[in-house]
């Protein structure tokens, strides 16, 4: 796993424009072309890890599988299962080509730290990347979130009008620096959060 800095920034919808001309005059670079970013998330039959995520319980995961492009079989992009973990030395990402990824959705998969986990949420956005201050900075936007689970859902699918920035940079970076760096308030945002929160009230602590 790749250890690394992750800052969430508040940016509200209605001041996307300010952002992006700031992007500008900090002479900002796309990285790549906007992309549709659809990821799969599991957790156990208990949601256990949206539990600890909320908690702020160490160490803990979460594991998704992402493509680029519309999530199943007609997707022109690989499928990635992707573990995310957060402990006491900070937070490290994993990431490997998953060619077996519609059996894992199908049947689930066994975490070393959860046990058995199953779909539970599946997540879509429009994600666009830029270089900006030496990191890496990315904007999404028309966040949208459906359930993979019937028990206790007040939703099938809803859209999320909020933006979600963030900053990502190697851990050997300044937290100090980036925060300087980047004029804005530094939030929590987590997309599965907000995904479960909406989808399964019964789970909220």
């Amino acid at each position: 796993m790749r250890p690394r800095i992750e800052l969430k920034l508040q940016v509200d919808p209605g001041n996307l424009n300010e952002l992006l001309h700031w992007l500008q005059r900090s002479g900002a670079k796309p990285l790549y072309a906007p992309r549709l970013v659809s990821s799969t998330y599991f957790d156990t039959r208990d949601l256990l890890m949206f539990i600890d995520t909320v908690e702020g319980s160490t160490p803990r995961r979460k594991v998704r599988i992402r493509c680029y492009g519309n999530h199943g079989l007609n997707c022109s992009s690989d499928h990635f299962l992707e573990t995310k973990e957060t402990n006491e030395q900070g937070r490290r990402k994993a990431s490997k080509s998953c060619p077996n990824w519609r059996s894992l959705e199908v049947s689930g998969l066994v975490d070393s730290q959860y046990g058995l986990c199953t779909t539970a949420v599946h997540v879509t956005y429009r994600r666009s990347y830029f270089g900006v201050h030496g990191v890496r900075m990315t904007v999404d936007q028309d966040l949208s979130y459906a359930s993979l689970r019937g028990s206790g859902v007040s939703n099938q699918e809803f859209n999320d009008l909020a933006l979600a920035v963030e900053v990502k940079a190697p851990a050997h970076d300044s937290v100090d620096r980036l925060t300087n760096a980047f004029p804005f308030p530094v939030t929590k945002f987590s997309k599965y959060e907000r995904a479960v929160a909406g989808l399964f009230p019964r789970f909220i602590v």
